[in-house]
């Protein structure tokens, strides 16, 4: 009598899974929201600004580690795919308008007691080996409204 797996194959084990592609769509030319969201989970902000009495005037570095975030994101292994995507991050609204986002509340915290007008934004992204580096530039005047007082 042969034991029960002795006729059965060998099968491979299980293969490490990762949440989320880092593109999406028919030809993989969007950033997927899963990647995004990781991708700023993991992000580091480092800000330098200059207020004086016109307004504020800054900018926010944000660096986001591919090769990190490669354990959780297909996708960004190779050389190749980080500058892929990167080329594809360029252009996407959501990463900017997010990035953005980030640079102009750090301006608000920056200045608590005075509001701010409209935001003047320039956003660059570029690739330096394995890290994502986001620069976000903000200027924006001092508003003569009251800030808002948040409950």
């Amino acid at each position: 009598m042969t034991p029960r797996n002795a006729t059965r194959t060998k099968r491979p084990g299980l293969a490490r899974a990762r949440r989320a592609s880092a593109l999406h769509g028919p030809s993989g030319i969007a950033i997927s929201r899963e990647a995004e969201e990781i991708l700023f989970a993991h992000a580091e902000l480092l800000t330098e600004a200059r207020i004086d009495a016109a307004g504020y005037a800054g900018s926010t570095m944000i660096t986001i580690d591919l090769a990190e975030a490669g354990k959780l994101v297909r996708g960004l292994d190779s050389h190749a795919e980080r500058e892929r995507f990167v080329s594809i991050a360029r252009g996407s609204v959501r990463l900017r308008l997010r990035a953005m986002r980030f640079a102009c509340a750090e301006a608000a915290r920056r200045v608590p007691e005075r509001a701010l007008g409209t935001f003047g934004v320039d956003t660059t992204m570029r690739l330096e080996g394995h890290l994502l580096l986001v620069d976000v530039d903000v200027d924006a005047a001092f508003s003569e409204r009251p800030v808002e007082q948040r409950g």
